[in-house]
């Protein structure tokens, strides 16, 4: 979401596509992430400590650390400093319960969702059924600018132009990223 006139028009959250896993150090198998879970964690925590409504932290520090995910958690700090988050707090949420909980709340809108692959999407609290095609395939601007169209949003968001042509209303469609 490069495009910050697309997320402002959006209620966004991101979610990991967590599993339980009891062999795995904190108990979660996050895919893609690593062992520890590190990643997920960090991305996490940091929404949870701007809240969910202060995108361009959380999302700026998420773009930080994915930039070079060879490196995580080692880039966490500066991209903490980068995206103005208080990196004591930050490592406080991951190494502790907090963090926990978040990876299991993630677990949990995985399995509501019934996450197929990542990057996974809901729009309005809906997902799709059955999966749309692999996710290198999927128009992600071009779905999210139809169904902000289609919930009658308006002025259309300058980033859907090239996506969508529609008059459409602000602030009417929630987008969950998995």
């Amino acid at each position: 979401m490069s495009k910050p006139d697309i997320v402002s028009i959006l209620d966004f959250a991101t979610w990991f596509n967590v599993k339980h896993q009891s062999k795995a150090p904190t108990g979660y198998d996050c895919g893609e992430d690593t062992s520890d879970c590190q990643g997920a964690l960090y991305m996490l925590c940091a929404r949870n400590l701007t809240g969910n409504a202060d995108y361009g932290r959380w999302w700026g520090f998420e773009d930080c650390l994915m930039q070079n995910q060879t490196i995580i958690p080692q880039n966490a700090g500066a991209c903490a400093e980068a995206n103005k988050l208080d990196y004591p707090t930050l490592k406080k949420c991951v190494s502790g319960s907090l963090g926990i909980d978040l990876l299991e709340a993630s677990a949990q809108e995985s399995l509501k969702a019934k996450v197929v692959w990542t990057p996974w999407f809901g729009i309005q609290g809906k997902y799709p059924d059955p999966p749309p095609a692999p996710p290198e395939r999927i128009e992600y601007l071009k779905v999210i600018c139809e169904a902000y169209a289609k919930a009658g949003g308006s002025p259309m968001p300058a980033g859907c132009s090239t996506a969508y042509s529609a008059h459409v209303r602000a602030n009417d469609i929630q987008v969950e990223d998995y």
